[in-house]
Formats: C-alpha cells, sequence, structure tokens
C-alpha cells in the first residue's frame, strides 16, 4: 500500500498539468477572421445571403423614406388645423369677452336695483352701451368701443370715449 501512495503522490502533480494543458489546448477563443470559402457551393451560399441582406436593407430604407413623407404631410394638416382652429377661434374669444361684460354689467345692475342699466347684444354682436357699473382701464375701453352700437346707442358715451369731453 505504500508503495501505491508514493506513485499516486508523485503522478498526482503531473495528472493536473497534463489536464490544465489538454484544458488550454482545447479551448480558443473564437477566430475573429471571415470564414474562408473552399468551395462554390459556399461561394453561392454566402451570395445568396448577402443579396438577402441588401434587399432586406432596401426594403428598410423605402419603408423609412415613406413613413417620414407620411409623417412630414401629417404634420403638416396638423398645423393647418391648429392654424385654422386659431383663426376661427378668435371671433369665439371676442364673443365670449362681451357675454362676459354683460353678464358683470347686467348682474351689478340688477344688485344696484337698476334694470334700465342693462346691457344687449345686437344680432351683429355690438352692444347696446357702454358698461357703467365696471370699473375698466384706458385700453379695454377702447376694446370695448369698438363693438358699441353707436347708431343704437342708448346712454351717452362714457368719459374718455371719441367726441367726449374729458373729465
Amino acid at each position: 500500500m505504500d508503495k501505491w501512495l508514493k506513485i499516486t503522490k508523485a503522478i498526482t502533480p503531473l495528472l493536473i498539468l497534463a489536464t490544465i494543458a489538454v484544458g488550454f489546448a482545447l479551448w480558443r477563443p473564437k477566430s475573429t477572421e471571415p470564414p474562408v470559402v473552399r468551395n462554390d457551393a459556399q461561394v453561392a451560399e454566402l451570395s445568396e445571403k448577402v443579396r438577402k441582406l441588401e434587399a432586406t436593407v432596401k426594403r428598410q430604407e423605402e419603408e423609412r423614406e415613406v413613413w417620414t413623407r407620411h409623417a412630414d404631410s401629417v404634420r403638416d394638416y396638423q398645423n393647418k388645423m391648429i392654424q385654422k382652429l386659431t383663426e376661427d377661434g378668435e371671433p369665439s374669444k371676442t364673443r365670449l369677452a362681451l357675454m362676459a361684460i354683460l353678464l358683470n354689467e347686467n348682474f351689478a345692475a340688477l344688485q344696484a336695483g337698476k334694470p334700465e342699466d342693462f346691457i344687449f347684444i345686437e344680432r351683429d354682436w355690438k352692444i347696446s352701451r357702454m358698461p357703467k357699473h365696471l370699473d375698466v382701464n384706458q385700453a379695454d375701453l377702447k376694446w370695448i368701443l369698438q363693438f358699441l352700437d353707436k347708431e343704437k346707442s342708448l346712454v351717452p358715451q362714457p368719459p374718455g370715449a371719441p367726441g367726449t369731453p374729458e373729465r
């Protein structure tokens, strides 16, 4: 038994080194070089793969171009619609502002017990008279004056209005 133990102890380091050497010999990183074509069948196969890849790339470029044109036309349409809504929105904003003036003035006249001070909006979106109960600055006054129906106005122009003396 001693004899076998001595032989085993002597051979073990050699076996370990041999195992490591065999492992390194078998383990190799993959080659980064292109494959070597050895026959016409491989050449034909690789040529077919290259042709398919080129066709795929060309198709993707064409699709990208179509989508880009489509996106541009959608963007143009959106910009036109935004512009149209903005232009169409201006009369609505003006009418809302006139209705707000009418509501505020008529509510103030009602609270003051003076229903004769009510303001009315005509069919052409002109107001029947200038507000008496609202405090307005010069810019607002100038803006409101453009909507005053001067022919049908029941009340004289407020101070500062064109054609009236200053206070």
